[in-house]
């Protein structure tokens, strides 16, 4: 959870409440479900230095937390991902990565999990490739998503390779080209190994689609 710690109660006359807000701070806390309790986890200014965005949450994975932010740089952003280490305590900067060159400019990154828990988190992409954070180790992996032979038969690169989900079993949903139903172009979608995937093998299991 995030809550607003000022000095003194937040005014209603809106140029005094932006003047407190100016030196207030925005603090990130943990809510226990079971004991109704919040610990604080870290705070800053309530408007970041440099006029990025303030931290989003994007889920957990033992004892870290990912946050993403965006920070401006020139004319693009910057996108930032966080990790807060809840056994030691500390915020680290874990990857940033420039929106030139990344597909759509920049976007919110979207996280992947299995029983609750992060895998991976798809960060940005490129004309061909997608930037994946996989949580286990730390690591960023360039996965492509689209390759020229496949242009002829899929029509759409962004219909090849991009993250749907994770099974139950630790495998990754992608999509995998088109089906046709009733006369019409519908996604298709195969699945593949974590690891496999982040290793840029795109040897994708299909997956029977329901059919009329």
């Amino acid at each position: 959870l995030t809550r607003i710690v000022s000095d003194m109660p937040l005014p209603t006359d809106n140029e005094m409440y932006e003047a407190v807000l100016q030196n207030s701070l925005m603090e990130y806390d943990l809510y226990d479900v079971s004991s109704n309790t919040l610990e604080k986890l870290f705070d800053e200014s309530y408007y970041p230095e440099g006029g990025g965005s303030r931290k989003s949450y994007l889920g957990y994975r033992g004892d870290m937390l990912y946050f993403d932010q965006s920070r401006p740089d020139g004319d693009d952003i910057t996108k930032v991902l966080w990790g807060y280490d809840c056994s030691a305590g500390t915020l680290q900067e874990l990857y940033a990565e420039n929106s030139t060159g990344c597909m759509g400019g920049y976007s919110t990154p979207q996280g992947f999990t299995r029983s609750g828990q992060l895998e991976f988190l798809f960060l940005q992409s490129t004309s061909d490739t997608l930037h994946i954070y996989n949580a286990a180790d730390g690591q960023v992996y360039n996965v492509p998503y689209h390759d020229p032979t496949l242009d002829a038969a899929y029509g759409n690169a962004e219909n090849y390779g991009r993250p749907i989900a994770v099974t139950g079993d630790g495998r990754v949903l992608v999509t995998d080209g088109y089906v046709q139903r009733d006369g019409y172009p519908v996604d298709a979608y195969g699945l593949i190994d974590l690891d496999d995937y982040l290793a840029g093998n795109t040897d994708y299991q299909p997956v029977q689609m329901w059919a009329q």
